[in-house]
């Protein structure tokens, strides 16, 4: 029998995130694994990470380690980590600037990489020639690097900057509505760059509704947390015609995503989420691991396309798409629009930001 040991952070504004990321890991694992699972709170205490991995190293005896990380300490937990002896696949969703993991052999990162999406994003706005972009953003997301990631990406073109940045506060002015509008009308930025998750997500979108704003008026890109599928429930027509960034949506058009969401879908009859991706391209990546053959020639496929380690960083990397979110029929339909454009001179500027840990220390949609 073969143990993983997993670490789970907890998140008040989405509950189910362990439970998605274990449903998503536990899909692909054959009956001779065994998963053991210690929380790691909020993810930003690097003794309560420690000592639930010295518990999983200990006491379970496992094989390897996987789970959900955060930023704070992150190169700490992998010298950690690594003096055990111990092999760690990890996730994040990306929401700081990108730790480069090569000096440790036995630590890897499968990120969801909303950094990477967003980097991509500033590109994509030097290539549409626009010249102002207005940042909308919340308290919680204020907090991590979306915006120096996009302001690194805007360097390269001299002609584009920010108009200006919407920062909602943890507890929204009673006319919050009324000063957004007033700094779109002030502002006048070319595009919006929106990011937001749980409960500030639905607060932007009832913002927008009561300023009746829509893309209509004036392009706006989100992240996927900014639209996920209870937000949209809650706002019939409002996001009709924005346009999102991501690795990664249900609806993405290959056999090996098609799989997964059947069958996913079909034992646990919900569709599934960013963190059951997650869990579930983690699961591929151990398997192959524990046969010896991570580092080989091999080409795993999961459902965000080709799974493999880049041999500069140890991490994953994948294609970054532009999605359109289009409401018909009383319901919102998310199609692929294009591949944005990466080469190595792009990988290189974006791993070349050096990590820094500025706002809050919780890991991302911890809160």
């Amino acid at each position: 029998m073969k143990k993983i040991g997993v670490l789970l952070p907890s998140s008040k504004a989405y509950p189910k995130l362990s439970k998605e990321f274990i449903a998503g890991l536990t899909l692909n694992l054959p009956k001779d694994f065994e998963i053991k699972v210690e929380g790691i709170g909020f993810g930003e205490n690097k003794e309560v990470i420690k000592n639930a991995i010295q518990k999983l190293v200990y006491q379970e005896n496992i094989s390897i380690l996987t789970g959900i990380l955060g930023h704070k300490d992150l190169d700490d937990i992998c010298e950690f980590v690594s003096n055990l002896d111990e092999v760690m696949i990890f996730s994040n969703l990306g929401a700081s600037t990108p730790l480069n993991l090569n000096k440790w052999s036995n630590i890897y990162c499968n990120s969801f990489q909303l950094n990477k999406s967003t980097y991509l994003l500033g590109n994509l706005f030097t290539e549409e020639k626009f010249e102002k972009i207005g940042i909308s953003t919340c308290y919680n997301d204020a907090g991590y690097a979306f915006h120096r990631i996009l302001e690194t990406a805007f360097k390269k073109e001299e002609k584009l900057e920010f108009a200006g940045h919407f920062i909602t506060p943890l507890y929204p002015r009673k006319n919050e509505a009324e000063l957004m509008l007033s700094f779109i009308k002030e502002a006048k930025p070319d595009a919006i760059f929106c990011s937001h998750n749980g409960v500030f997500a639905q607060e932007h979108a009832d913002f927008l509704r009561q300023n009746k704003v829509t893309s209509k008026d004036i392009p706006m890109y989100m992240n996927p947390f900014s639209i996920d599928e209870k937000v949209l429930q809650k706002s019939p027509k409002i996001f009709d015609g924005v346009k999102c960034v991501s690795s990664w949506f249900p609806e993405l058009n290959n056999k090996e995503n098609k799989s997964f969401t059947k069958n996913y879908l079909n034992k646990f009859d919900n569709k599934p989420s960013i963190f059951s991706l997650l869990g579930f391209e983690n699961s591929i990546l151990i398997q192959d691991f524990l046969k010896d053959s991570l580092n080989s020639d091999i080409n795993l496929k999961g459902p965000r396309g080709l799974l493999k380690f880049n041999r500069d960083t140890s991490r994953t990397d994948f294609d970054h798409y532009l999605w359109n979110l289009n409401y018909e029929n009383d319901n919102y339909k998310i199609s692929l629009e294009k591949k944005l454009n990466q080469d190595k001179k792009s990988d290189n500027h974006f791993f070349a930001m050096l990590p820094k840990v500025s706002g809050w220390s919780n890991a991302y949609l911890c809160h």
